[in-house]
This record gives structure tokens, sequence and C-alpha cells, in this order.
């Protein structure tokens, strides 16, 4: 499951041009030179999504990629969610703003229930945006982009030879060291920059309360390997993998908001474990909803159900982890439970 930040597409509506009072469509009721607001009551929402594999659908229209899961406050679960298009919108002093846009359709009638917006940079209330470009081509890559788990700049890696090597000097042949199967060759470093806020913002684990040995900030859906030694978590497992947000306990794991961020993607030929930092964490588990973020020679290289293996393990290992997490300081608990005896 993955949660975006996303504006409300009836929050999001035309104040000035040919389509004024409407709300935010796809991509072919769009019309550049357009501008748009925020609402009074518009606001960054969460979404909450889970990819599917469907190949057909009985309505004509193409298979989805994702649905809206039982768990999201936003849309109705079960519905699907199409990645529809790449607006650019250009604030008043000249800067840019990339944004996803997002189409809910009904499951029972495959109508267009909602659209939503997903910013990669602040959009700010009470300001005017000129729709300056629409890509449908770019959907799928831009929200591959911002899904991959993230390491931060200045993040060390423990290389194969045990020295660490700061991430963003890290390059493809390099070779890193892994938890289940010894060095492996890096064969992609990818790297976004983002603003830090809200769901976008890094998770900063602070030196010492994982047992790491300096600050680690990763992305939130960023997941951190333990080993059980006692079953504190008493989910009859040793193995578990846990997103960085659900350790946040707004003191030693809390989100850094502020600025903007450079995000660092590692990947290998699969799904590994390495360790950023002391403490072990995922490499970027490579799926059809993740490999556009790929380059398109190194793509070429990966089939469509690559690491889909990986992708199901890791799933055992992160099972039950959420609902956990609502309910006690599970970053102690997992501490207690991988630390020496």
């Amino acid at each position: 499951m993955q949660t975006i930040p996303v504006i409300r597409g009836d929050d999001f509506r035309v104040t000035d041009g040919v389509n004024l009072g409407d709300q935010l469509h796809e991509a072919s009721e769009l019309l550049l030179d357009d501008y748009y607001q925020i609402s009074r009551t518009g606001r960054m929402e969460a979404l909450d999504i889970i990819p599917v594999s469907e190949t057909s659908t009985n309505s004509g229209l193409p298979a989805p990629e994702y649905r809206i899961a039982e768990t999201s406050s936003l849309g109705t679960p079960g519905n699907a969610v199409f990645l529809d298009s790449v607006i650019t919108l250009m604030a008043q002093d000249g800067k840019t703003v990339d944004s996803l846009v997002m189409i809910e359709v009904a499951q029972d009638t495959n109508f267009i229930e909602a659209s939503y917006l997903l910013p990669i940079a602040d959009i700010l209330p009470g300001q005017p945006y000129r729709l300056v470009g629409i890509s449908q081509e770019s959907a799928r890559k831009f929200f591959a982009l911002v899904s991959c788990v993230s390491f931060t700049r200045s993040t060390q890696i423990t290389m194969a030879d045990g020295t660490q090597q700061l991430i963003e000097t890290l390059r493809p042949g390099d070779r890193v060291l892994t938890r289940d199967n010894g060095p492996q060759e890096v064969r992609w470093v990818g790297e976004i920059t983002r603003r830090a806020v809200g769901e976008f913002a890094p998770i900063l684990i602070r030196k010492n309360t994982l047992n790491n040995s300096r600050d680690l900030l990763v992305s939130p859906g960023h997941r951190l390997f333990f080993w059980q030694r006692v079953d504190e978590l008493n989910i009859g497992r040793s193995e578990v993998l846990v997103q960085a947000r659900h350790l946040v306990d707004g003191d030693r794991i809390c989100r850094s908001e502020g600025g903007f961020i450079d995000y660092f993607q590692l990947l290998f030929d699969d799904h590994q474990i390495i360790y950023a930092e002391g403490i072990a964490t995922e490499s970027m588990l490579l799926s059809p909803h993740t490999k556009p973020a790929l380059p398109e020679a190194l793509s070429q290289n990966f089939s469509d159900d690559v690491n889909s293996r990986y992708a199901s393990k890791a799933a055992s290992y992160e099972e039950g982890i959420a609902e956990l997490a609502r309910e006690a300081d599970i970053a102690t608990r997992l501490k207690r439970a991988s630390s020496p005896q």
C-alpha cells in the first residue's frame, strides 16, 4: 500500500480562463492558459492506494494499475485509480510546479468519481497558477520516481569491503554489502529533488535510536529490516520489514519538514537488504509500477515481472505491521527484540 499526499480535484478549480469554475479534470478536458487556485477549504490529504495486476477489464477501459485501499480516508475503496497526466503549473513569480493528475473511476459504473492532484512542490492557497503544460506520456514515470523508496544525501552505505561511502558518490558497478547475498553490484543510482513537506518529508531516525551510527533520513515508505531474536511483536516470525512512517514517535523518530530534499534510489539485480548508517534497510524494489523510473536503455534489461518473487516475500515480512504501529511504540519494541540479550 502507498499513502499519497494529494489535493482533491474539487478543491482545485479554474478561477480565470475558458473553463472558469471547472474543477480539475482529465487531460482531454484541460486547456492551457487557464488559471487554477486551491479553494479556501482545500488542503493536502492522504490517499491510500494499492497496486493491482489486472490485465483487462470488462468495460473497455484500460486496466487500472491501482485501486483505492480499504484504509483510505479519500475516495471509495475498490475504485480504480488511473495515472492520467502530468501538468505544469506556473506561479506568479515564474516558478513552475509539476503535478500528477490522478483519476478515480467507480468500479460498478465506470464513471469518473473524482480527480486528485499530486504536486511535487507546494501549491500555495490564494495564489493563481497558470496551466502551461500537459503530458500524458510522462505520468507513469513521474509517479514511479515519486513512489520509489529512497535514501537522502549524505547517507553512508556499507560497501563490500566494510568501508562507508556516501550514497551520492556511488556509481553503477560499485559493490555494496548485502545481508543475504554478500557483495552485490549497483545497477543504477537514481536521484530526485522534492520539497520536504507532508508525505514527501523524510523520516529522521536519530543516532542510536535503532542502533544506527548516525542520524538516518529516509523516505516515509522506505522499509527497515529487523531480525527479532525474541518475538516481541507477537507476530509469529523473526523477519520483519517496517515502513519508516510506522516508526514515528514524534521524538526520536520524526518527520523532518522544510526546504528541499535530495532523494537517491539504489537498484541491484534483485531486491536486497543493505546497510545504511549501520542498520538494515531495503534497496529499490523493481516492479511494473516502479520500472518507469529507470532510463529506457536500462529498463529494457528487466522483464515486466522482475522481482515479483521478492515483492511477495517482502510483503510477507511486512504483514500486520501497520496495525501494530497504531497501538504501541513499535520502534522501542523492535530495538529491544533485535538487540543481543
